[in-house]
């Protein structure tokens, strides 16, 4: 926590920069958000290369869940990578 003159503040110190839609393909991975919030999302269409983009960010989760509960995250796995073969 730091004090400035117009109050108090946080400082994050996990600061991480990335493609926004590394929030999204998180919340994909972990959810099933409506079609109404991919077309607002998206203003109305998501780019073609989304399907790819997506599978090759929910890599990174997806092989640390498979490190840390084993093996029922290995289809996961193997679906993403089947995904990003096929663009």
């Amino acid at each position: 926590m730091l004090f400035t003159p117009q109050g108090p503040a946080i400082i994050d110190p996990a600061v991480y920069c990335h493609f926004p839609e590394v929030d999204l393909a998180m919340l994909t991975l972990f959810g099933s958000p409506s079609a109404a919030f991919f077309k607002a999302y998206w203003n109305g269409s998501a780019p073609d290369e989304w399907p790819s983009r997506e599978a090759l960010f929910q890599l990174y989760p997806l092989r640390n869940h498979l490190l840390l509960f084993e093996g029922s995250y290995r289809p996961a796995i193997e679906r993403a990578l089947a995904r990003l073969e096929a663009y």
